[in-house]
């Protein structure tokens, strides 16, 4: 990540090529414990926040990102109560939970909590005080540590944490966190991970493929999907992953979205179809 003299931000995607935004003002430029936040005015995406360099959600696209993250999975429960996001420290993630009215407890943790307040205050169109729901509770904590003591059990969790590289000494912490989702998820509950890039131009590709394995050996069903989002110039990926079969149709969920009263500016569907589809792999010489 580099910022230069002429109000260019720019980021570095892959191992050949950058991206580049043009902004207007610097809005936050702090370093927590835990990472390093900027969020820009940009003139196309409005506010934009970057952890680390990089990109995390846009003002302009956030609410694809997030209800494709968040919808899919409530909207496949009948009857969503209990819900746990791990991460989502802008508070869009919860805000998109709190859309259901069956809901009676939304867990968020999030290791930091300085991040939490630079989004309180400068985020107010993603968070929509959702922070301050009844409903809502807030821990600063890590993830795994959670998992390990809880024995609270979630009918959807929501993973907003992990990168989209799949290195040989991730795949042990990575099993270890779908083992606590798992022993986490009530009867028939389901689970989500924010998953990285699903284009083919990049190695981030293959991960998201080998991504979707691990899930699929840790969870009898898994079905992934993807969205193309507009400020991270790529289709982005999710899996979805329960011990009992995904069968919502894209009729029943339009019903579902009608019947909870759902004001959603993205996903139907129309849209659930379009994410289910995945063009045939190749590998780029």
């Amino acid at each position: 990540m580099q910022v230069d003299e002429k109000k260019w931000f720019s980021m570095f995607p892959m191992a050949d090529a950058w991206h580049f935004f043009s902004f207007e003002k610097r809005i936050a430029d702090k370093k927590t414990k835990f990472q390093k936040v900027d969020i820009i005015k940009s003139k196309q995406f409005g506010k934009i926040l970057f952890l680390d360099g990089d990109i995390q959600s846009s003002q302009y696209d956030e609410h694809v990102y997030h209800e494709c993250l968040v919808q899919p999975a409530m909207l496949q429960h009948p009857n969503p109560k209990k819900v746990l996001i791990l991460g989502g420290g802008e508070g869009a993630t919860l805000r998109e939970v709190l859309k259901h009215k069956s809901v009676e407890k939304a867990v968020m943790i999030d290791i930091d909590e300085e991040l939490v307040k630079i989004c309180k205050e400068h985020l107010p169109e993603w968070h929509q005080e959702s922070f301050d729901d009844k409903r809502a509770e807030i821990l600063f904590m890590d993830a795994f540590k959670y998992l390990k003591e809880t024995e609270e059990k979630f009918d959807v969790i929501i993973e907003d944490l992990l990168s989209p590289d799949l290195e040989a000494s991730e795949a042990l912490f990575r099993k270890e966190l779908f083992t606590g989702i798992k022993n986490a998820l009530a009867k028939d509950g389901i689970a989500v991970f924010q998953s990285g890039r699903t284009d083919i131009v990049s190695d981030t590709g293959v991960y998201y493929k080998k991504f979707f394995d691990l899930v699929s050996g840790c969870f009898r069903h898994a079905k992934k999907f993807h969205a193309f989002i507009p400020s991270f110039f790529f289709t982005w990926g999710y899996i979805m992953a329960s011990g009992s079969a995904l069968q919502v149709t894209p009729e029943e969920i339009d019903r579902r979205i009608k019947e909870r009263n759902l004001k959603l500016e993205f996903y139907n569907s129309t849209t659930e179809k379009i994410m289910s589809f995945f063009p045939e792999w190749r590998e780029i010489s």
